[in-house]
């Protein structure tokens, strides 16, 4: 049985009795309390960063590297490429995470028909896929965030990745 009761409630909070054991109330000179300083870390930590290209072809067109002693937690990234004004084009972009440059193994976090099926667009237009961690997503140094395109016109187009993230140096 745990020496450790919760604080009375109800009748008993009422007449001030417990049961065996400490109560938490009791433990407060023991258990110090803490503060959690994240958030004031976190906004000077926030970080931006965009890569660009231009390229014909498909697989892996553009990617970003979390450099040597920096840990990211990322919130949010974008893999946006240029609609060219091909017909009967299929299109998909995805999101992927590798361990290193070299590694051949990548990880699929993100993928989404760009643009979805009969959806109107224009000559130059960017059609962007994007993939929100429903938490923060921690990266090591070394880890590349790929933005893959695979479609059937191969035609030199723009391409840019985003990624928004908190930095902290190790």
């Amino acid at each position: 049985m745990s020496q450790i009761n919760r604080p009375p409630i109800g009748l008993q909070s009422l007449f001030g009795s417990k049961n065996f054991g400490q109560n938490p109330s009791e433990l407060s000179q023991i258990v110090s309390p803490s503060v959690d300083l994240f958030t004031f870390l976190a906004q000077q930590e926030l970080r931006f960063l965009k890569e660009s290209v231009t390229t014909a072809g498909f697989d892996s067109v553009v990617e970003i590297q979390v450099p040597d002693n920096q840990i990211w937690a990322v919130l949010t990234v974008s893999f946006a490429a240029e609609v060219l004004s091909a017909s009967n084009d299929d299109m998909y972009a995805q999101i992927a995470l590798s361990e290193n440059f070299a590694g051949a193994v990548r990880y699929i976090v993100h993928s989404s028909e760009v643009p979805p099926q009969n959806t109107p667009y224009r000559n130059g237009t960017f059609w962007a896929t994007v993939w929100q961690p429903s938490q923060l997503w921690w990266m090591r140094s070394g880890t590349v965030i790929r933005g893959i395109w695979n479609g059937s016109n191969i035609a030199s187009k723009d391409f840019d990745l985003d990624v928004v993230y908190y930095r902290l140096e190790v």
